[in-house]
């Protein structure tokens, strides 16, 4: 890869070519009138959520992924979510969040793969 002439050979030269080419348009006006050209889709009606698709999504984590402030693993909820009780609980909370349009913060936030490798050594 080159940028302006120039190979790039490291790391320092890659992050200036990739911050000089995808920051650019940083600070620039934008004119959003081009976006009124796109007709507007028809609003769809919201569409519970099932409990296999919640299975699915929960079976692509892995178990020792990245942990949230509550340092609940995905290993942990995985192994709740095997109750039927708690998965049935934890589908209606994902789906009231859905339906009132709020995704809580604390579900958004996560530590640093570092961390959550050394509690998974610790809780197993």
């Amino acid at each position: 890869m080159s940028f302006r002439g120039k190979p790039c050979n490291d790391l320092d030269s890659l992050w200036r070519a990739l911050d000089s080419t995808y920051n650019a348009v940083n600070g620039r006006p934008v004119d959003w009138s081009i976006l009124d050209a796109i007709p507007a889709l028809p609003v769809q009606e919201w569409q519970p959520f099932s409990m296999l698709e919640l299975t699915q999504a929960l079976h692509m984590y892995l178990s020792t992924s990245a942990l949230g402030p509550d340092h609940i693993t995905w290993g942990m909820l995985k192994h709740l979510m095997a109750n039927p009780c708690i998965a049935t609980l934890f589908l209606g909370l994902a789906e009231a969040c859905m339906v009132a349009g709020h995704w809580l913060t604390h579900f958004k936030e996560s530590f640093s793969s570092d961390y959550s490798e050394k509690w998974a050594r610790l809780l197993t």
